[in-house]
């Protein structure tokens, strides 16, 4: 069975950055994607990830990504892992490509629905994200969330949409910081 270094050092010749247990594949100012490691007592499995920079998050998750491998069963080459995530996930580099990848794998829950809400404003799509609002803000149940909607309406009140759109890049700042020593652009 491979264990975690194995893992990281294979995943080196694809370019992949570790940090922590995540091997971050792509980077770009408004996406965050690769692979994660998840070391759980009875198995350890391989998941993607794919998060929005511009979220106000204080560590990295898998939420937003799917189990791809266990290895206690897994028997062939991590390259095929790699390869799929490179053709699948790594070439969603902007918000709106988020949005879509989202609906195409068809992931739910509140933290896909909170997702879906900043990409739209994060790429100017005022109008949807203003009907998004409309239907899903009595949905958000989880405190993180629910603190973070509070703060988006509290920057459009205050300054309509622009100001949300700086907020999201307050958030990014944040973000980056989670990000040391991994390229932009990667």
């Amino acid at each position: 069975m491979l264990d975690k270094k194995q893992i990281k050092s294979a995943s080196k010749k694809f370019g992949f950055h570790a940090s922590g247990n995540f091997l971050i594949g792509a980077r770009s100012e408004d996406i965050l994607s690769g692979i994660a490691i998840d070391a759980a007592p009875s198995a350890t499995y391989i998941w993607t990830f794919i998060l929005p920079v511009f979220d106000e998050i204080s560590f990295l998750h898998m939420t937003l990504g799917e189990r791809v491998a266990d290895l206690s069963t897994f028997e062939g080459p991590l390259d095929g892992i790699f390869n799929e995530y490179r053709r699948i996930i790594s070439p969603i580099r902007q918000a709106i490509q988020l949005v879509s990848y989202l609906d195409f794998k068809k992931i739910k829950g509140e933290y896909a629905d909170w997702t879906r809400l900043i990409c739209l404003v994060r790429s100017s799509n005022f109008d949807q994200a203003n009907e998004f609002l409309d239907v899903a803000e009595g949905c958000f149940g989880s405190r993180a969330i629910s603190d973070k909607l509070i703060k988006l309406r509290e920057a459009q009140s205050s300054g309509g949409w622009p100001a949300v759109q700086d907020l999201l890049k307050e958030w990014s700042e944040s973000t980056d910081k989670l990000l040391n020593k991994v390229p932009l652009e990667l």
